[in-house]
């Protein structure tokens, strides 16, 4: 909850900030543009993980972006892999736009599956190996809400470096644990 409200208390001291007249970063009211980011990032449950992220988003105004993008994220190789797939539809508000630099609030929607490696006992073993330990992969959807706050800088006319806070404020996932908040470093390129 602490998050949440020091989220709330960034985007609204921010917001005059907004309102100053500046050399825009990229597109203007509607505008489409389409792009992928590969990053890693750290969760609070999860642990460390790589993502890849395609979008498309289109400018409701210079400010205001109405954002849909795929997300693919894996933590581990082989047979300690865990992985999310899902496809997301969120706002983003751009609180400060300049020529290099822009810092931004998003608020979305995501539903998707998770593979969570599992292990479990053999229980279906001889009783000589009631010990024996066997592992599994539990899939599960759900959907959930995402605010976040986050800056990307231009590196060129295509290529852009970002930072993105999240957090996930509703998951309907009991059974496979989510990760809460997330913090996610990467590169991006704009391909139109």
């Amino acid at each position: 909850m602490k998050h949440c409200i020091l989220l709330l208390a960034i985007l609204v001291s921010n917001v005059a900030i907004a309102q100053k007249e500046a050399p825009l970063s990229g597109s203007e009211k509607g505008e489409m543009e389409a792009g992928v980011m590969l990053g890693v990032g750290v969760g609070n449950s999860l642990g460390g993980y790589i993502r890849a992220t395609p979008y498309t988003q289109y400018f409701l105004s210079n400010n205001w972006v109405l954002r849909l993008e795929g997300r693919y994220s894996t933590n581990g190789l082989g047979a300690s892999q865990d992985q999310y797939a899902g496809v997301g539809l969120s706002s983003k508000y751009y609180l400060l736009r300049k020529s290099k630099l822009s810092v931004y609030g998003q608020l979305g929607y995501f539903y998707g599956q998770t593979a969570k490696g599992m292990y479990r006992n053999a229980w279906q073993s001889p009783p000589s190996e009631l010990l024996r330990i066997e592992r599994y992969t539990a899939r599960l959807n759900y959907g959930m809400v995402n605010v976040g706050l986050g800056a990307d800088y231009k590196l060129g006319s295509k290529w852009y470096i970002y930072a993105l806070g999240e957090g996930n404020i509703k998951s309907k996932s009991s059974t496979v644990p989510t990760d809460r908040y997330n913090l996610n470093l990467g590169i991006g390129f704009r391909i139109k």
